[in-house]
């Protein structure tokens, strides 16, 4: 009878121990799988950054603001009032 219980006490060991390398081993996948993950999205984000740079670069540039005291803006304006009228 005692050999059957220590039998049975190291074959739940045994199994124990299985279950315990399964887990770390499943756990380390994860982890991986993780990485992988956040090595991905880090890669999508500079590329998307360098395209919207290129795209900056090729962009025209911004039209040069008038002051509004400046002789165009005034002829401008003046010119709106008559259309308007």
């Amino acid at each position: 009878m005692r050999e059957r219980a220590r039998e049975e006490r190291a074959r739940d060991e045994r199994e124990s121990e299985r279950e315990r390398r399964e887990s770390a081993r499943l756990r380390r996948r994860e982890r991986e799988r993780e990485i992988r993950e956040r090595e991905r999205e880090r890669e999508r984000s500079e590329i998307a950054s360098a395209r919207e740079k290129e795209r900056a670069r090729h962009a025209l540039p911004p039209l040069p603001r008038l002051p509004r005291s400046s002789s165009l803006s005034l002829s401008l304006s003046l010119s709106l009032s008559l259309l308007s009228v």
